[in-house]
């Protein structure tokens, strides 16, 4: 496994370095602006990082600046995620800002310092990421939902030759069954005309599904939808809008070229992948967002018995309203005011 450590601190760099051994011999960088000469170096020999741990705050580039030129650098190179490499954030600094910040520049996950080997592995676990150097990345699979034995055979052929995984149906109710299953593919290639359930209504169904997921409340960005290229001798405008009106993202037409055929699959694995990245950036987030619950803005308290104005124009105690708002809990004590004026009998000990 090819490793890069990004730190300007040399004893922490010295650490991790110690750390990660059992997983690969790690480079150095001291800065961001040397850690994204050396990612453009091995993209350019065709030797990309698998792993990089990225400090927050260096000087000449800090790393939030470092990890959006490092995805940059890889989309240009045409490699996309699960390809990318996996990227560590390192930093003191837990606030939630810089937290949500790397997210969203796409960083993969991170670690607070000062960091600890069992946290350290338990991330590395996270990732799929094993001590032999392995990524525990698991090969494409795509469905082929083909009435004709001839055509099939073709297409399943070409794609285990690509190195895709490939799940062979006779019709769209076959079809609909496998994308029932926890584990169905991410992308497949529908004909049109078949017995039992046309390739139309399969696509139909997918897109119904995809509705209800997201009118029973499921979060934008994460639900499940595969890419769908439509097989068909329907060449007319009309059937191919229609196609991709009911909600197929792409179409072959039949005698169809090897050719084209790889070059429609590769744009579908890529958006595949992208839509990965994204679902697994947004899930982050809402995971972020669960956790933060702060108190902001101007409070409306009363001047006499100090409750709070919720946002619903109810007055609440003090302490019911922060630990509403906040992962506050409350312990009630009385203070030595209050007990000289409530409890004058009652004499505390210096």
């Amino acid at each position: 496994m090819k490793i890069l450590i990004v730190e300007d601190d040399s004893t922490s760099s010295f650490i991790l370095g110690k750390l990660v051994m059992d997983y690969g011999a790690p480079h150095f960088a001291f800065n961001g602006k040397e850690a994204v000469d050396a990612v453009h170096v091995a993209l350019a020999m065709k030797e990309p990082y698998d792993l990089i741990f990225l400090d927050i705050m260096m000087p000449v580039m800090n790393g939030q600046t470092a990890l959006k030129k490092i995805r940059a650098a890889e989309e240009a190179s045409g490699i996309a995620s699960p390809d990318c490499a996996k990227i560590v954030m390192t930093t003191a600094l837990s606030d939630t800002g810089n937290i949500k910040n790397a997210f969203l520049n796409q960083c993969d996950t991170y670690l607070v310092k000062p960091i600890v080997k069992a946290k350290l592995h338990e991330e590395l676990q996270k990732l799929e990421i094993s001590k032999s150097g392995e990524k525990g990345n698991k090969r494409m699979r795509i469905l082929i939902s083909e009435d004709d034995i001839t055509t099939r055979n073709m297409l399943a052929a070409g794609l285990k030759k690509w190195d895709y995984e490939v799940v062979e149906t006779k019709n769209g109710a076959e079809a609909w069954d496998v994308m029932q299953q926890p584990d169905a593919p991410q992308l497949a290639i529908i004909d049109w005309l078949m017995p039992v359930m046309d390739g139309l209504e399969f696509v139909r169904r997918v897109q119904a599904r995809q509705a209800q997921q997201l009118k029973d409340g499921a979060q934008q960005g994460t639900v499940y939808k595969p890419y769908i290229i439509m097989l068909t001798i329907k060449g007319e405008k009309k059937d191919i809008i229609a196609g991709l009106g009911a909600g197929a993202d792409d179409y072959l037409t039949k005698p169809f070229d090897p050719g084209e055929l790889w070059a429609r699959v590769e744009v579908g694995r890529r958006m595949v992948v992208m839509q990965e990245r994204l679902a697994s950036q947004v899930q982050k987030l809402y995971k972020a967002f669960d956790h933060i619950k702060t108190l902001q803005g101007i409070l409306p308290i009363c001047s006499f018995c100090k409750k709070i104005r919720n946002d619903d124009g109810y007055w609440s105690q003090v302490e019911e309203y922060v630990s509403s708002h906040s992962e506050a809990a409350f312990s009630h004590s009385v203070c030595p005011d209050c007990m000289d004026k409530h409890y004058p009998d009652i004499e505390i000990d210096p």
